[in-house]
């Protein structure tokens, strides 16, 4: 089976997309174990327990756990803003537009995403510090959910304003 040049450059940007989530996951599944990773993750931990002092709760940082008076937290790779970075980049590199667009676009994705996984491990350290039955469910379930729907969600106002720009 041949493919008409026409239908190859209209089936083009889904295997570009696809290539690029593809490439993305196996980057993000082979280099959990990295220097990158962990530094990122004490990163995380840092920040959290900063925002977490900022609203008066007191913590101390180790590496990558956060403890308080009655509750500690391990900031691991899956709860760095990595995951849902990968997956808004890739989409931003597969998308059509220029590479001065595309950098602007990535950028905004690690600022975005990384603030708000900030406030998320921040969030769950105050839900496990006072509601730990709720722990489970705002972490793997409501959490979980809402990075990744922010990913998307930021991905598709960033290319409604390109084609809002144009």
């Amino acid at each position: 089976m041949r493919l008409a040049p026409r239908r190859l450059k209209s089936a083009l940007p889904a295997l570009v997309m696809l290539a690029s989530v593809l490439a993305a996951i196996a980057f993000y599944l082979s280099g959990t174990d990295s220097g990158m990773v962990e530094l990122v993750a004490r990163w995380t931990a840092q920040w959290s327990a900063t925002l977490l002092m900022a609203f008066g709760i007191e913590t101390m940082v180790d590496g990558t756990v956060i403890t308080g008076n009655r509750f500690a937290v391990r900031v691991v790779a899956e709860c760095t803003a990595i995951a849902p970075f990968i997956l808004f980049s890739g989409a931003v590199i597969a998308y059509p537009a220029g590479l001065r667009v595309k950098v602007y676009g990535i950028l905004l994705g690690l600022l975005s995403l990384t603030a708000l996984n900030i406030v998320r491990i921040a969030s769950l350290f105050w839900i496990g510090l006072n509601s730990p039955h709720m722990l489970d469910i705002a972490h793997l379930v409501v959490w979980q959910s809402l990075m990744a729907i922010a990913a998307i969600s930021l991905w598709l106002w960033w290319v409604g304003r390109l084609k809002h720009d144009r």
